[in-house]
């Protein structure tokens, strides 16, 4: 209960287990406090392109990438709300395409175009209890 926000960007992909990272920074989260989590996106081709690569080559992997959409759910399971995903696309111009309220649309061009992602979630107010 330390901190309004947190913002972790360009880290996920590097971390072993990130369930344990994701949830020290719940904790460390005030009430009513923010998440922004960026990622890889797992679904991009080209992500896949290059894990194939590695795999073949019997290479370490070198990123680790995510589907968003797990992970949005992740972050729920781990007790912070509402999470709203917003996709980094190349091109730039393609970011407004984009709508989570629009799943299979949205699923469909992150193949394309969406390379990484930013998740904004919520760590839940304390309620105030009722008489």
């Amino acid at each position: 209960d330390r901190f309004d926000a947190l913002i972790c960007v360009g880290v996920i992909q590097s971390l072993q287990s990130i369930k344990e990272a994701i949830s020290e920074m719940q904790r460390v989260l005030r009430p009513g406090g923010y998440l922004l989590l960026d990622g890889l996106n797992s679904l991009f081709w080209l992500h896949s392109v290059r894990s194939l690569n590695e795999l073949m080559r019997r290479l370490p992997s070198r990123m680790r990438y995510y589907n968003p959409l797990r992970l949005a759910r992740m972050l729920q399971q781990l007790g912070l709300s509402a999470p709203r995903l917003h996709w980094l696309a190349v091109p730039e111009a393609a970011q407004r395409i984009y709508s989570f309220k629009n799943a299979a649309r949205s699923r469909l061009l992150s193949l394309l175009v969406g390379h990484a992602f930013l998740i904004v979630a919520r760590k839940p107010s304390l309620q105030k209890p009722t008489q």
